[in-house]
């Protein structure tokens, strides 16, 4: 799922995803084009900060 789907699914904004990942606490793979591809494990550790 890319950056604005998973943000969409949080109720978060894409930024604050930005954010987590600059703090080093989300590691999203990248697809070949370098897009953000979050996991379903992703989303759990996310909605964990989120609220």
């Amino acid at each position: 799922m890319h950056i604005n789907e998973a943000a969409k699914e949080l109720g978060i904004s894409a930024r604050t995803l930005r954010h987590y990942e600059v703090q080093g606490l989300l590691h999203p793979a990248r697809d070949q084009n370098r897009y953000r591809r979050y996991a379903a494990a992703d989303l759990r550790r996310a909605s964990a900060f989120a609220t």
